[in-house]
């Protein structure tokens, strides 16, 4: 192995995302003789997606490991304890002991860096990994580049990775309202299975997750090309805005056709994902 520095290891985190950066800090709290350098291959405040919620248990157990962290977090977060849930037209409201915290993807990782450069750390951005040679100066590498991880691929055999296909479709998107309670609504259409997610992650900003099985795909989407194709994101929001109409289908038919039509994402920030791949 390369010789170390200052008595402790060299250290590559792979992935500027959540899971490196808080890794790096909570290394760096309480080994700070380790020379952690973290590797992102994206610029400076960008990402995809858009809100992120910590549940109150989630944040209770990130606590324990940094609670300066958290504190900060919470500083930058949203709060709500209820949640509305529909099944085929049936609803209910729940209430839960604790309150979940969000906050936009974005701000989560600024706040993040913000906290790891507190400990004199900071993020190579625009830095891509591209082979093993990369990174042989480094006696720990962590993997934190998610499921297409470049660090997973270089050693898949040897850890016995293995893949498969998945045949849901998802659909990821921004409403420009405060969508207050968060909900989830489940629907049944064409043998298949329809789910939408929405909540709130700042005051003036929701993100809404639409997302169907095969069956449904194929019975209620593939077979329904006249539905006229609709800026998906407007789509969304007229489903999930104000009061849930009693059959979401048809908007949630509408979003799906929309992004289907398009060879590119249907807005800026709206993105697509076809096909879920499962990774182990």
């Amino acid at each position: 192995m390369p010789g170390s520095s200052r008595n402790g290891l060299r250290v590559a985190v792979i992935g500027g995302g959540p899971a490196g950066l808080f890794f790096a800090r909570l290394l760096k709290r309480r080994a700070p003789w380790h020379e952690i350098s973290i590797f992102e291959q994206n610029p400076q405040s960008a990402t995809y997606g858009f809100g992120v919620t910590l549940a109150g248990a989630a944040r209770d157990r990130l606590r324990k490991a940094d609670p300066e962290a958290i504190d900060r977090l919470d500083q930058a977060m949203i709060f709500d304890d209820e949640q509305a849930i529909s099944l085929n037209g049936e609803r209910l409201r729940l209430k839960y002991a604790e309150k979940a915290g969000s906050i936009a993807r974005v701000r989560l990782l600024e706040v993040l860096e913000e906290l790891c450069g507190d400990l004199g750390l900071a993020v190579n951005h625009e830095n891509r990994i591209a082979s093993p040679e990369d990174l042989a100066d480094f006696d720990l590498v962590v993997g934190a580049d998610g499921a297409n991880s470049v660090v997973r691929g270089f050693a898949e055999a040897r850890m016995g990775v293995k893949r498969r296909p998945l045949t849901n479709r998802f659909a990821w998107f921004g409403v420009a309202r405060a969508l207050n309670p968060n909900g989830l609504s489940f629907k049944a259409a064409g043998g298949g299975n329809f789910i939408a997610h929405y909540y709130a992650y700042t005051p003036e900003m929701s993100t809404f997750v639409a997302e169907c099985d095969e069956a449904a795909w194929d019975a209620c989407v593939t077979t329904n090309l006249a539905v006229p194709s609709l800026v998906a994101r407007a789509a969304a929001a007229a489903m999930v805005g104000g009061s849930e109409p009693d059959d979401p289908l048809p908007r949630l038919v509408e979003v799906f056709v929309s992004l289907r039509g398009m060879a590119t994402e249907p807005s800026p920030s709206s993105r697509e994902t076809c096909r879920r791949v499962g990774v182990w």
